[in-house]
């Protein structure tokens, strides 16, 4: 529970643990990265060379997990610099690149932890031949799949894998989460690099719809039941109005107006 030190209003908000494996953490931050991808991508023109296309690379388990995340993320990071970003002409110099750009995430297989990178990638065509050799030569594996990406749903198809947890197999969850420590899961390059670091997974940004104010107190931890379940569906729904999003009218009958209204974000201060 927090309460605005300006005008008194209480909040009950959702704590979340923020680790990877939460199925519910990573949900809303998947769901967030997925905003963000989407509005960069719907800025990308589509032509006759350059259009979204969907990666995929497969690793395998031959070094476990932790030390395939850092190979396999080594190798795609070559093969961005020499096969996925096309030069203006042969000879230019090296920051003198056509536009192009990638956004991966990695993803650990849910029998047994094979290391895959699923990217998002924007630019001209690509030989699948070229890049599967690169990639054995690189890691030693072959299989890589490169298909269109159609709409959204080919976007969210990417992002899903951030959004995934672990549920029913604690053993998993921990080895998971030992092998991200201190990494990164998430790759940007080109057009894509550093677009979604305003989406920080410990960060929440709100203001009181009431007043305005950035300053609140923490009053304490509610126990869940019935109502604060409701509390929370209250809370998600106003942070869904101050990004603009429409609110179901199902619950319109239920906000007060100014719930509907977009309402400014700036830092959470406690």
């Amino acid at each position: 529970m927090l309460t605005c030190k300006d005008c008194g209003q209480h909040y009950n908000a959702l704590l979340g643990c923020h680790l990877r494996t939460c199925p519910t953490c990573a949900k809303e931050y998947g769901d967030r990265v997925f905003r963000e991808i989407l509005e960069i991508a719907k800025k990308l023109p589509v032509t006759a060379t350059h259009r979204l296309r969907m990666i995929t690379f497969g690793y395998g388990t031959k070094k476990g997990m932790r030390e395939g995340l850092k190979e396999s993320q080594k190798a795609f990071y070559k093969i961005w610099r020499s096969d996925l970003r096309p030069r203006l002409n042969p000879g230019q110099t090296p920051r003198k690149y056509g536009k192009a750009g990638v956004f991966a995430s990695v993803e650990f297989g849910a029998e047994n932890g094979s290391v895959h990178i699923h990217a998002l990638y924007y630019g001209p065509w690509l030989d699948r031949k070229k890049l599967q050799e690169r990639w054995k030569q690189l890691t030693g594996s072959w299989y890589v799949d490169v298909r269109e990406c159609k709409g959204s749903r080919g976007i969210r198809e990417v992002v899903k894998y951030i959004s995934k947890g672990i549920t029913g197999n604690d053993y998993k969850a921990f080895e998971i989460e030992k092998a991200l420590q201190g990494t990164r899961r998430i790759m940007t390059y080109g057009v894509f690099y550093d677009r979604h670091t305003d989406l920080n997974e410990e960060t929440y940004q709100f203001t009181c719809p009431c007043c305005g104010s950035a300053q609140w107190r923490y009053q304490g931890i509610i126990k869940k039941d019935k109502m604060v379940d409701q509390e929370i569906h209250h809370f998600r729904r106003l942070r869904q109005a101050s990004l603009g999003e429409p609110v179901s009218a199902i619950w319109e009958e239920y906000l007060p107006d100014w719930v509907t209204q977009p309402v400014k974000w700036c830092e959470l201060n406690i």
